[in-house]
């Protein structure tokens, strides 16, 4: 399962530009709603359960969507070239 993960502040200078990439992923409502709550940051798509404050591995990042000052998701999707499709969570 893929979650959103927000963090206002960060901007993740890792991301790189994948045009077919970009253009096949679409915000799902998850996504929006924590936009909403993290104003002029960035929503990221995790592959995995995380919980709140858990670490998360760039390996386990898919991507991330820039958000405006109004919580809105701008721009197209970013793409995390450590994303690691077959990354699985370790349960410890």
């Amino acid at each position: 399962m893929e979650a959103a993960r927000a963090n206002s502040g960060l901007r993740p200078e890792w991301l790189i530009l994948n045009v077919r990439q970009r253009f096949r992923m679409q915000p799902v409502a998850g996504e929006v709603e924590e936009a909403k709550r993290h104003p002029n940051g960035w929503v990221y798509r995790i592959k995995g359960d995380f919980l709140p404050g858990e670490a998360v591995p760039k390996e386990a990042i898919v991507g991330a969507w820039k958000v405006d000052a109004s919580g809105k998701i701008v721009g197209e999707f970013m793409p995390n070239p450590t994303h690691v499709s077959t990354f699985e969570k370790k349960n410890e």
